[in-house]
């Protein structure tokens, strides 16, 4: 019966069926497994004990320790002496569909590439075995699933919930990568002996954007494996899939850690009544479906499962999928909610959502009733037909209105501003911009004369260039394409302001405009525009400000400083020092009227003498720079005393602190200046302990050890540099795999080489030292300023070398020359003696 109403009269397409659910029926397996599961099993106990022993890349398989329906998985050992690890390989089974096996394995590999999450299983390494296996190297976890780690360990609600919450930040991420996972439960998710869950397989999940990652043709329906247990409606009857799936079996997964028993009761079910079940049949509350037997300790046992854990748990497991949580956040918010006694937003929109219920059972009696309805108001409307039209103008324009203030508002302004200081976002960013351009530039086309609309549209357009190339925020690095958001923005804007000249907030707006668009033609190097642009920003701003005003006082400065960083990189260091005055003198002047103001005044103004210090030293005058540096610390010094958890303030204090470790450097001043650099380490290495994914803090750890490694080098203690530098280069190296065509990471390469060879150079010039060894240390030298070399040869070939790497360059050149000869010299020294 259920076959016959699922094909809607197709017999042919019955008969198939039939006969995929007696063949399933024969492996005591449903959908689980491949078509091919009992030849994988045949062929898996065959080559299970042969492939042990056997060399992959650099390691060699210990044990089998898993299989499925696409290959096996094995411990492995590095065999190669460089050290000792252990991982998990996995190979791809090689025989009936080994075309689609290996699809679906290369699409894994590909998933895996694309996160990195401190409770997804890392990918470490891939390839293809010698005889064009394919195979895969993830990290070992020893652990227990899920389940079995509660049970054993006795752990409360509370502590299961929190577990719980560590999978949804994994699955979270993997939706802002655009990957689905469908495959979420309890055996494909391992707690550490730590205590960290790790997410495990994505054999078959899924990147929601195929065509942009390169897997066309891995489709989402006919014959996709799946645990019925765990899949969502939509799931097993082979719609198209969606994160809310995942969404639905993290609720199986909740339900389950809740009460120790899957929400439907399958072991004695045939394929469709499990099927029905899943599909048709809501499952029992958490809080009554709860046994003694089930729960594993007499504490536990004390514990009652509450109401809004049921509410939130049905939620997540809703049938319709625009019915459960919108995202693994959202539902880990109100796992969040209830662990902190708040209201849990399950329990809202309950009474909409069984009124749709209603309309699904009595179809007739609504639509009926939505009949008689439809001709009274038909009626209605012939009777007032003028004010009805009227009215409908009204609400076009005010819907039209929200609508954008939605978009600007939620889409843009909550939803990517929740994702962009994620590692890892950049595809769901690049998305948010496409499809809010798209909304934008279709809604212009209808704003008319709509004063307000017109706002609300400019809004959203600076707001996406923000999003696309903002220098001072994260942005994705599309220069062209900000400058046309912006100037999108800029003529709705220049617009407004002609029809209504003396409006103050219509002035300011456009000015803020200007400046954006001078950032990015500063950043492009279209220095004359950018001036223009930050120069007509700087006149409307002018005409609207008022002393006392804070607000207005930190845009006019800022609009200074604007033009001060342009003036500064074509070289006028004079008139940039003078801008920069100008804004620390405004910000100075307008603090002490507003609390809140103050704060991000002294936050600017640190930036303005931050600004005044690089500058002074291409006038000469090296100690006032010092002075500036000193007091653009001291100013975030106090901040961060008085706001400890602001991580922000304490990344600006650690920037300013390097620019004056710097100062001081070339003062002569190594000891205050070690002493400098590394309070900004300290910095730099607690963020980065706090985010281990926080690349920014990774880069500027490696930064500042470069930097130290000088210093200790110029203060002839080239052994500490030696040490300090090693770290630098293994912190970029760690870098590289994950950004390795990134300019910058290449640019301090070039930095720590020379420094290396520096301070070989320095122990190969001390007499104190054997001939011998100092030979050893200028050829060691003389290998790190041909690395350095070659390094910045690589940029200038790609056309990205800097005045300062070419300058470098030249010195290192020098450098080559003096140490190819110094090895000859310590060897007839050597000799000599």
């Amino acid at each position: 019966m259920f076959q016959s109403e699922s094909c809607s009269g197709n017999e042919e397409l019955r008969k198939e069926v039939e006969s995929l659910v007696a063949a399933h029926l024969r492996a005591n397996s449903f959908i689980a497994a491949s078509a091919f599961a009992d030849g994988a099993r045949l062929l898996a106990a065959e080559d299970a004990n042969s492939c042990v022993g056997r060399a992959v890349g650099p390691y060699k398989l210990v044990r089998q320790i898993g299989s499925g329906g696409m290959g096996a998985v094995y411990l492995a050992e590095r065999d190669d002496d460089q050290y000792h690890k252990q991982v998990a390989i996995k190979l791809v089974r090689i025989g009936l569909d080994a075309e689609l096996m290996v699809r679906r394995f290369r699409s894994e590999r590909q998933i895996l590439a694309l996160l990195e999450h401190p409770h997804v299983a890392r990918l470490l390494d891939g390839g293809v075995t010698a005889d064009g296996q394919p195979y895969i190297v993830l990290e070992y976890i020893e652990g227990a699933r899920i389940t079995d780690y509660c049970r054993t360990q006795e752990l409360n609600i509370s502590q299961r919930l929190l577990l719980f919450r560590q999978i949804c930040s994994a699955v979270h991420y993997a939706h802002q990568h655009l990957v689905v996972h469908r495959d979420i439960k309890p055996s494909n998710i391992l707690v550490a002996k730590d205590g960290a869950p790790k997410l495990l397989d994505f054999g078959i999940a899924r990147i929601l954007d195929s065509s942009a990652s390169g897997l066309e043709g891995l489709t989402l329906t006919n014959l996709n494996p799946m645990t019925p247990e765990y899949a969502s409606p939509e799931q097993i009857q082979g719609k198209v899939l969606t994160t809310a799936t995942d969404i639905y079996s993290l609720g199986v997964l909740l339900y389950e850690l809740l009460t120790y028993q899957k929400p439907f009761k399958t072991s004695d079910k045939t394929p469709q009544e499990v099927a029905r079940l899943v599909c048709e049949s809501e499952p029992q509350k958490p809080s009554t479906a709860t046994t003694t037997a089930a729960i594993p300790s007499a504490a536990a046992r004390l514990e009652a499962i509450s109401g809004d854990l049921d509410h939130v748990v049905l939620k997540a497991m809703r049938k319709e999928p625009s019915q459960r949580y919108a995202s693994a956040e959202e539902l880990s918010g109100d796992v969040g909610n209830y662990l902190a006694g708040l209201p849990v937003r399950a329990r809202e929109g309950s009474f909409r959502y069984l009124v749709g219920k209603f309309v699904a059972r009595h179809k007739a009696v609504v639509a009926l009733s939505s009949a008689l309805l439809l001709a009274l108001i038909v009626g209605l409307v012939l009777v007032s037909w003028e004010v009805h039209v009227a009215g409908v103008e009204r609400a076009r324009a005010q819907r039209r209105f929200n609508d954008v203030r939605r978009l600007a508002n939620s889409f843009l302004f909550e939803f990517h501003d929740s994702i962009k200081d994620l590692p890892g976002a950049t595809p769901a960013r690049k998305l948010v911009v496409g499809r809010a351009l798209e909304y934008l530039d279709g809604l212009s086309k209808e704003a008319g004369n709509d004063t307000s609309l017109q706002r609300e549209l400019a809004a959203a357009y600076q707001k996406v260039g923000d999003v696309q190339g903002d220098p001072y925020s994260a942005n994705l690095g599309d220069t062209p394409g900000a400058l046309m958001s912006y100037r999108k923005a800029l003529a709705i804007r220049e617009s407004l302001l002609s029809a209504d000249p003396d409006n103050k907030a219509l002035k300011l707006e456009l000015s803020g405009t200007y400046w954006k668009i001078g950032l990015s033609l500063d950043g492009a190097t279209d220095f004359s525009g950018a001036l223009i642009n930050l120069r007509k920003a700087l006149a409307l701003t002018e005409q609207s400000w008022k002393v006392g005003d804070p607000r207005l006082s930190d845009q006019l400065a800022g609009d200074y400083r604007g033009i001060a960083n342009v003036l500064a990189e074509i070289g006028d260091w004079r008139e940039a020092v003078e801008n920069h005055r100008k804004s620390a003198s405004i910000r100075e002047a307008a603090e002490g009227s507003d609390h809140e103001m103050d704060i991000t005044l002294r936050t600017h103004l640190a930036a303005d003498y931050y600004g005044i210090a690089e500058a002074l030293p291409h006038l000469g005058q090296n100690s006032a720079a010092v002075e500036a540096a000193r007091k653009s610390v001291s100013i975030l010094q106090v901040m961060t005393q008085q706001d400890r958890p602001n991580a922000t303030l304490r990344q600006y204090l650690a920037d300013c602190q390097v620019l004056l470790g710097k100062r001081l450097e070339d003062q002569g001043l190594f000891d205050e200046s070690l002493q400098s650099y590394r309070q900004a380490l300290n910095i730099y290495q607690a963020a980065m302990a706090a985010d281990p994914a926080d690349a920014r803090s990774h880069r500027l750890v490696g930064f500042t050890e470069i930097r130290i490694g000088e210093v200790l080098t110029k203060k002839h203690r080239p052994t500490e540099a030696l040490d300090v530098l090693r770290k630098a280069l293994s912190t970029l190296q760690d870098l590289a795999k994950t950004a390795p065509n990134s300019d910058y990471i290449s640019h301090n390469f070039g930095n720590v080489y020379v420094e290396l060879g520096d301070a070989h150079a320095a122990l190969a010039s001390d007499a104190k030292i054997p001939a011998a060894r100092r030979h050893e240390h200028w050829r060691e030298a003389c290998s790190w300023y041909q690395k350095s070399t070659d390094t910045r040869r690589d940029l200038e070939h790609r056309g990205e070398l800097t005045s300062s790497d070419t300058e470098e360059l030249n010195q290192v050149a020098q450098q080559v020359a003096k140490c190819s000869k110094a090895p000859a010299l310590g060897a007839r020294h050597s000799a000599q003696q």
